[in-house]
This record gives C-alpha cells, structure tokens and sequence, in this order.
C-alpha cells in the first residue's frame, strides 16, 4: 500500500508525540483493502535514529530504556493507549503483525453491566474502555493539579514541567495504584476487538551485492542499530462476530 501523508496524523500519548495511520477523521475516507496477506496491508520501515537518543535523568512510570518503537493496532473507535497495549518493534528486525476482527456485543442491565452511552464529558464520542480510563484520569488530574497534561483532551491549561514533576506525574500513579476504585469503566456493549499474531525475521537479508566485505559489515552494524521494519495485515477476512443473548426463564413460556 502506498503510504499518503494525509493518512498520517499526529496524536500525543503518554509516551509523547505518536503518529497514527488510517485515524477516523471528520471529513477523511479511510482505506480500505479487499485483500489479506503480505503486501496488502501497511508496511513501514523506519530509521529510529537511536545515536540521538537522550540520556534518563531521571525513572518515571512512562521511561522507557529499550530501543526501537512501540505500536499499538487498535480499532478507529478507540483512542491509543499504547503505554499499556502497545507493543514493542526492535531495531535490526522486520515485524509483521496479522491481525483477524472480533466483534464482540454484550447485553445492558439488567442482564449485564455494559455500557453504550457516550461518557458526560464529550471528550469522546463512542464509549469505549481506553476512553473512560483517559477520561478518568484528565478529570483527576484537572481536578488536583488545576492543569492537564499534554495527552489529555479538554481546554484546561496544559501543566507547566513543574506541574508535570511535583504534581501530574504523582498524582497519576497515585490513581493508578488505586485505579480499580476510582476508574470504574465496563466494558462496551458493542466493541471490535483485533486479534494480533506477531513474526519477527532479521533486518536486512544477508545478499549486499559487491560491497566490499568491510562495508557490508558497517551496513549490517547500521542496520542493526538504526532500522526496523514493521507490518500490519489482515489474516484472511473471516469476521468473527460473537453476540450474548438474553436467557429466558421456563415460567417466561407458561400460559
């Protein structure tokens, strides 16, 4: 697949700047393809430029030591979250993801405990569990620190670094350790879940050519540092659609 920039758009996250490909967007067509299997998906190879990595200052929940990039494929009705369903892409490997749709549909009280109704905020308009958790934590930290931090929608101010140090970053983990009784977010009543299957080969193949031998061993140290490669397509179109059902009494059919 041809990558356009217009199918790219910028989205910050815990982890910072993100970029996401095929974003529901108002006004935007997404894409579409009728075909799985390799070369009919989204392929990417990216030079993570890992000689200009910063130094750790300092741990925090969101440090990362690891080099590469983390990807999170998720469905366009559900934020990213990729600090906690992200997963991580190594330099020196090629990464291709299959992926096959579940649509799930669960039943509202009184038979069940799922949610349908957007969240009262507006932040987001489908309800799902990664926007409730989003939700859930902007509100909390507006309402302690008086500031929102960079990923977090609404129209507070954003938190100043001195904010994010003695009052944001505490404050999250704070609720994260106790998240079970603050965050109270059922699962969907309607949601698509993408079920992922990971291959991993080296990056570069071995053939370079007629370089000489020293310059195919500085081409290999390269890669291994500084390239990834990673792809994401369908496993087949075969959509599984699971839907839970009422139960009905036998004193239900008596006449």
């Amino acid at each position: 697949m041809v990558l356009a920039s217009r199918s790219i758009m910028s989205v910050f996250t815990r982890y910072g700047k993100c970029y996401m490909f095929n974003a529901a967007e108002e006004g935007k067509t997404l894409r579409t393809t009728m075909k799985g299997g390799t070369g009919n998906g989204l392929e990417i190879m990216l030079d993570i430029q890992q000689d200009e990595y910063l130094p750790v200052w300092g741990d925090t929940e969101d440090t990362a030591f690891e080099a590469g990039v983390r990807v999170q494929i998720h469905s366009q009705a559900e934020p990213p979250f990729v600090h906690e369903l992200g997963f991580g892409v190594a330099p020196g490997f090629q990464t291709f993801v299959a992926t096959q749709e579940q649509r799930l549909t669960y039943l509202p009280p009184p038979w069940g405990e799922c949610e349908s109704k957007a969240l009262e905020s507006g932040f987001f308009q489908v309800y799902s569990v990664t926007a409730c958790r989003i939700d859930c934590e902007t509100r909390y930290i507006v309402e302690n620190c008086n500031c929102r931090m960079v990923h977090m929608p609404g129209d507070a101010s954003y938190c100043t670094p001195e904010q994010y140090k003695d009052c944001a970053e505490p404050a999250l983990a704070k609720l994260s350790a106790v998240e079970s009784s603050n965050c109270m977010c059922r699962t969907p009543c309607n949601m698509t879940r993408l079920q992922q299957r990971a291959v991993h080969g080296q990056n570069p193949q071995q053939d370079f050519g007629p370089l000489p031998a020293e310059e195919v061993q500085q081409v290999r140290e390269i890669h291994h540092r500084q390239h990834l490669g990673v792809g994401c397509v369908f496993r087949g179109f075969e959509l599984r659609d699971h839907r839970a059902k009422e139960s009905l009494r036998g004193g239900r059919f008596a006449g």
